[in-house]
């Protein structure tokens, strides 16, 4: 299959698996914290990002004018619901990590969670992904997007979340 768009993809806050004692600290720290969009989590997270993009190792992934796409989570979102890919993006902006939030994906199906299986094979696929995911047609205010997604447990979400963006939208 020819690839039909190009994903860098970056990493921050990686955790380990495992079961020794720091390994399930990081990954409550993770889960309780993050997870649940506690605001000071994220606001701490944003803030050690800042930092590295300010510094120099991360300051080619985050132009000035890129819009951030916060992922939707595994189920259909409840109004008013918590939605920490959204909360992330939102705390990134006042960080001056993006221009705006555009929050242009809908899960309108939802999809087994990948973290509950330990075989790849048992998650769901990326065109499992791809269904269960609406674009809404929102104005492009940037040709730079950054997908933005809590934890990543494979990519498939973001695989078909960009995957959508780049057939309304090609590179």
């Amino acid at each position: 299959m020819k690839s039909l768009f190009e994903l860098a993809v970056g990493s921050f806050l990686v955790y380990p698996k495992g079961n020794d004692e720091a390994t399930q600290r990081a990954r409550q720290f993770i889960r309780l914290r993050i997870k649940m969009g506690r605001h000071d989590a994220v606001v701490n997270a944003v803030s050690r990002l800042a930092s590295q993009v300010a510094e120099g190792p991360l300051a080619g992934f985050f132009p000035t004018d890129a819009v951030l796409v916060p992922i939707p989570g595994h189920t259909p979102r409840v109004k008013d619901g918590l939605w920490v890919a959204d909360a992330i993006c939102q705390e990134m902006v006042r960080s001056s990590l993006g221009s705006g939030v555009w929050p242009c994906l809908e899960r309108i199906r939802t999809v087994p969670r990948s973290s509950h299986f330990v075989r790849a094979e048992d998650r769901a696929s990326l065109r499992d992904h791809e269904k269960s995911l609406d674009f809404r047609d929102l104005l492009l205010p940037s040709n730079e997007i950054i997908l933005i997604d809590d934890v990543v447990t494979r990519g498939t979400t973001l695989m078909a979340g960009g995957h959508l963006i780049s057939e309304r939208y090609p590179p």
